[in-house]
């Protein structure tokens, strides 16, 4: 798949090889509910560094975006990417509970709930309600959180 970006506002002429750049800006755009644009951001990250040790953020960021989507496989897919990335944030573990959670796969959710806890004890859902602060949509937070509360959270 071939990554076209034409932002205008967003130029990289600074440095149009920064994965970063790209993950930043795939983020700003899911919050803002624009999960088609944000997807392709994402792939250019990733396609920039592939061996980037940060990636498993590359990777959280568009599990969110799907997740946000209603895209809750494509969230497990993703997030489930993002675990096995050394020094992985706790981030993409609570993405990938809140989106089995909506799936209801009770075989695969206790073993999620159970590395979530493993790395972050006393995750929940009003935690999650209060770190989510930057998504747009209230909505959006709502449904992340339904998904924790069917995992069990």
């Amino acid at each position: 798949m071939s990554v076209s970006l034409s932002f205008d506002p967003f130029r990289f002429e600074l440095n149009p090889n920064l994965a970063v750049v790209y993950c930043g800006l795939g983020d700003s755009l899911a919050y803002e509910g624009r999960f088609r644009e944000a997807i392709p951001c994402f792939e250019k990250a990733v396609q920039l560094s592939p061996n980037d040790p940060q990636r498993w953020a590359y990777y959280a960021y568009r599990s969110l975006a799907h997740f946000l989507a209603g895209e809750f496989e494509s969230a497990v897919e993703w997030s489930t990417r993002a675990t096995r990335v050394p020094n992985c944030h706790y981030w993409p573990f609570a993405h990938r509970v809140a989106a089995l959670g909506h799936l209801q796969r009770p075989a695969k959710l206790t073993a999620a709930v159970a590395d979530l806890m493993r790395l972050k004890p006393g995750f929940s859902c009003g935690l999650a309600r209060e770190r989510l602060f930057y998504i747009r949509e209230i909505a959006h937070v709502e449904s992340y959180v339904e998904g924790l509360r069917r995992a069990g959270l």
